[in-house]
């Protein structure tokens, strides 16, 4: 490890530069399925990055207690993270990917979420080409970043961009398409046209996040 890399991770910039060089977003299924910053999915590889990631940064060092010392990173962690997607610009447009999630996949899929909904299915090719839409950046901001036991939840997987569980209302919100339409029980009704935009929309929302993290400023 060279001299630099052991330079102390003094501010939000030397954090995000630290997670944006050994960190990556990955997709899991929980919930309404969401997205999380790994390094790879070998758990070893994990470790040894959130060590040196806690060693450098020497807020840590005013707590004794190891679990104090990872409350203090991991708060920092969703801070920068949250500023982060909040602020940071990426214009519009086609980018190219690695495909790195066919390592998470069985037969070329991933799950999408708990609630029976078609998985994401990945291009067979390692590198691939995405478009990332304005309707892809205006839900970006909206993610709720969070740490959950101790995995850094880009976007929350239980209420992906909002308040609410059901987060059609909240891509709606987003988007500029609210409020939906309900039944006088208060249910949404609508029809499989809508939905099925929404959990694609959804779905897309890995590779979006994925160029963002990537090439955002």
């Amino acid at each position: 490890m060279s001299a630099s890399a052991e330079e102390p991770l003094i501010d939000t910039a030397g954090r995000l530069a630290f997670m944006r060089q050994h960190m990556r977003p990955y997709w899991f299924s929980s919930e309404a399925g969401g997205i999380y910053l790994a390094t790879s999915g070998d758990v070893d590889a994990n470790a040894r990055i959130f060590n040196e990631f806690l060693r450098r940064v020497p807020e840590t060092a005013a707590a004794t207690e190891m679990r104090d010392r990872w409350a203090i990173l991991q708060n920092l962690m969703v801070d920068d993270l949250t500023r982060f997607f909040a602020t940071a610009k990426l214009p519009p447009g086609q980018y190219e990917l690695d495909n790195y999630h066919l390592a998470e996949a069985v037969d070329g899929k991933l799950a999408f979420d708990m609630h029976g909904h078609a998985p994401i299915e990945l291009p067979p090719s390692r590198l691939i080409s995405f478009v990332v839409t304005n309707e892809h950046l205006r839900l970006i901001p909206r993610m709720n970043t969070r740490m959950w036991q101790n995995l850094v939840e880009i976007m929350d997987a239980k209420r992906p961009y909002g308040d609410m569980s059901n987060y059609y209302v909240d891509i709606a919100d987003a988007l500029g398409e609210s409020p939906l339409p309900r039944d006088h029980d208060n249910q949404l009704q609508l029809t499989r046209t809508q939905e099925d935009r929404y959990l694609d929309l959804h779905r897309s929302m890995l590779f979006a996040v994925q160029a963002f993290w990537l090439h955002a400023r």
